[in-house]
């Protein structure tokens, strides 16, 4: 990873070896255009991430290839019950972004889930993505 000052210097380090770049300008623009088209989700994300009583954060937990729920649609997936998390998106292998997946997305194999929930349950998460089910859950 590394900085850039100039946009037409990102594809330039692209191609030297950075796997990723940041630019302070575009995100202080970005941030700029936030407060003024969206300001009450720009003050609920920061107010997220500074509250000292809830550990409210937006993670990302991998679905290895082992995961006892791959191939079944998330409305299968215990995900709400057992940690009070809430899918926002999925990444998948080909790294496209599904937003708000529905009830019936299927979770496949080395994707990743972007959620929203307390740091507690993430941890949970990540062990249930990784862990065999208990009996209550195999088929």
């Amino acid at each position: 990873m590394t900085k850039v000052v100039e946009p037409e210097a990102q594809p330039k380090m692209i191609r030297a070896g950075a796997n990723a770049t940041v630019s302070p300008n575009i995100i202080g623009g970005r941030r700029l255009a936030s407060e003024l088209v969206r300001p009450e989700v720009v003050e609920f994300l920061d107010q997220m991430l500074r509250d000292k009583e809830r550990t409210l954060r937006l993670e990302e937990v991998g679905v290895p290839s082992d995961c006892p729920f791959v191939g079944l649609p998330l409305r299968d997936v215990p995900i709400r019950r057992e940690t009070n998390a809430l899918v926002v998106a999925v990444r998948d292998r080909a790294r496209q972004f599904h937003y708000n997946p529905g009830p019936e997305h299927v979770l496949e194999a080395e994707t990743v889930l972007v959620v929203l929930g307390e740091l507690r349950d993430m941890e949970t998460l990540r062990v249930m993505m990784r862990s065999s089910p208990p009996a209550s859950r195999r088929a």
